[in-house]
Formats: structure tokens, sequence, C-alpha cells
């Protein structure tokens, strides 16, 4: 067996169900019945655009094993807002978010001499929190540029990317689940650029933006 990631998202325009990462016959149908059974249970179901990923992309799914998280997805855009913060900023940054997972945002504008006067909600947005960039340290270990980064919260893997130039193009090296990399294929006498990111176990899109790039010459 293998896991599958089930992401649901909810966004605004004309109405669409879709079902994407390989989805056979009985998947695809779950359409009709996660609508059946959100109406039936008294929710509403969104009328605006809603898309649902299964990861990996590149693997079959067979079954009716993925109603039941296509469904809790899409309500989570209807679940219980709490109050997060107050600000007489423009702006807000949730710091105790969790990579992986997808939190659903509304604001309300509040009249500072009169109640009655407060906004309504906002329309609502949604984020999969990304996880934490890896710091990466980088040394030679008998001559071949080695890269150590602490592990990251809810990341399974890591990527490493190389380049020969600080600004140039960089090519896939390696995923590991490991938090080091040796490059052993480095040539002697040559400067190689790396950077890394981290790949979420919850979700595939919460991969981390680049690490910090490291350089070093080969030995």
């Amino acid at each position: 067996g293998y896991a599958v990631t089930v992401d649901s998202f909810v966004s605004n325009g004309l109405f669409n169900f879709d079902i994407v990462g390989l989805p056979d016959a009985a998947v695809k149908e779950a359409r009709e019945r996660v609508r059946a059974a959100i109406k039936c249970n008294g929710f509403k179901f969104p009328v605006s655009r809603v898309t649902v990923n299964l990861a990996p992309a590149d693997t079959k799914k067979a079954g009716t094993v993925y109603d039941l998280p296509i469904m809790l997805g899409i309500l989570a855009k209807n679940g219980k807002y709490t109050k997060l913060y107050a600000t007489t900023s423009t702006s807000y940054t949730n710091s105790t978010s969790y990579a992986g997972y997808t939190y659903y945002y509304k604001v309300k504008a509040i009249c500072g001499t009169n109640t009655a006067a407060n906004s309504e909600f906002s329309a609502i947005k949604e984020r999969t929190c990304d996880c934490a960039a890896p710091v990466v340290k980088i040394s030679l270990n008998k001559g071949d540029p080695k890269l150590t980064w602490d592990k990251v919260y809810n990341a399974d893997s890591y990527t490493v990317y190389r380049a020969t130039t600080a600004n140039g193009t960089y090519s896939k090296m390696y995923t590991t689940k490991s938090a080091s990399y040796t490059n052993t294929s480095a040539v002697a006498g040559k400067t190689y650029y790396y950077k890394v990111f981290a790949n979420c176990s919850r979700s595939s899109y919460a991969t981390s933006a680049s690490s910090n790039v490291v350089h070093i010459l080969a030995k």
C-alpha cells in the first residue's frame, strides 16, 4: 500500500467540482456521493469552484475510500471560525500554524466609534502552511561537498539542487529522508552552489521555500 494525501480547495468562480490525481471512475463518482452526503447532513455545498487533488499525482486511485476525506476537506471552509487577533495594521501573520495544514481566514473591519457600523466579513481565503525552509551548512568530506541541516517539522524528505554559479540554473541532484547529503560526483577544483527544499509529509502543496544558498570548492 501507499499513503495518499487528499487536498480540497474551494475558491471563487463559477461552480465546478473536479477531482484530479489519476482517479478511476469510482473515485470520480465521489463528486455526486459527496455532494449528496453534505446536503443530507444539513450542510451547504459551496456554490463555487471546488478542486480536489489526490497526491501522489502519478499513482492510480481507485475505490470509494476517498469520499470521507474529500467531504471533510470541503466542509472545513464552512467550519467554526475562532477569533485570532485584533490589529490596527492592514496585515496579519499567523505564527501558530502548522506545516501541511490548510487554514481558512476571514476579516472584519471594526468601527472605532460605533459597533453597529462594523463591516461584514471579508471573502474567505485559504492557505496551506508551508514547511520551514532548511538552514543549510556546507563542509568537505574527503574532498566532496557535504551539506547538513536540521530536520524540519512535518517534512518527510528533502530535495537538493546544484548549480555551478550562484545565479545559474539549479539542477535536481537527490531526494533524501536524511538531514545531510554528500555530493560524491563533484569534480575536484570546481566550485558548486547548493540549495535544499523540505517536502511536507502531509501535503504536496506545502513544500518549503528554498534554503539559503551555500557553496564550496571541491577538492
